[in-house]
């Protein structure tokens, strides 16, 4: 019996990341067998501008049986704002990052994909951003590399965004299929059991997600872009790293 098949039979527990302070923002990565690939999101999280004790990482292993627990383990033992979860295996990220933002302790809240390439000012620039237009929502600019992105929703910035005025807070919606990078305030709600005065960032539209209708300022940032893949590397698989589920 592996490593990882034996942790599958175990509680779920959390690695890493006990005694730093609140961070400005906590990153949330659902990781599902990436392989390899994972490594580009973990250099360009090294490469950050902002300081290492504004943000944390909280990697949820969605029950990898591919090594990445493992390696991913010990990543995270050995850089004090990361942390690791394992989880039993649900089949979609949706569940990782639900399971992410119970543990998150930061001010807003990031979800990247585990073959996401974090620009090196990527979350200083997207948090100073949101923090200066004290946005509900923020939509930072994305870049794919392997992948399409839309440019006409990033051609400029909206300091003010409104639904059903502003196409790029469409893809926050359950029913878009864009990933882009978004961030999001919940209010005084408690969609996906968060409540107080929260902000939540991501790079697609899970449904753990808070309700667009919530937010009443959106910010479409081009300071913050994030590109799928890497030019010249091996491919990243899919969000999942395997084709989706149907329920």
């Amino acid at each position: 019996m592996t490593e990882e098949t034996a942790a599958m039979s175990q509680p779920a527990e959390t690695v890493g990341a006990d005694e730093v302070p609140a961070p400005k923002i906590s990153l949330v990565v659902p990781v599902y067998n990436p392989g390899p690939n994972i490594r580009f999101l973990l250099d360009s999280l090294a490469r950050q501008s902002m300081p290492a004790g504004e943000f944390e990482v909280v990697f949820v292993d969605d029950g990898s049986t591919d090594g990445t627990g493992e390696s991913l383990r010990a990543e995270c033992e050995k850089v004090a704002h990361f942390s690791y979860r394992r989880i039993e295996n649900s089949g979609w990220p949706g569940r990782p990052r639900n399971v992410g933002t119970d543990l998150a302790r930061g001010e807003y809240v990031f979800y990247a994909d585990n073959d996401d390439v974090i620009p090196e000012r990527g979350l200083e620039l997207m948090h100073a951003y949101a923090s200066t237009h004290r946005a509900d929502v923020l939509v930072a600019r994305e870049v794919g590399r392997g992948r399409v992105v839309s440019k006409e929703v990033f051609r400029s910035d909206v300091p003010d965004a409104e639904l059903g005025r502003d196409p790029i807070l469409g893809i926050l919606t359950p029913t878009s299929s864009t990933g882009d990078s978004s961030c999001s305030t919940t209010g005084s709600g408690s969609a996906r059991g968060v409540s107080g005065s929260r902000t939540t960032c991501s790079t697609s539209s899970p449904s753990s997600l808070p309700s667009a209708s919530r937010s009443t300022r959106g910010s479409p940032a081009t300071c913050g872009p994030s590109a799928r893949t890497r030019t010249g590397g091996p491919t990243p698989p899919t969000t999942s790293g395997r084709p989706p589920t149907t329920t």
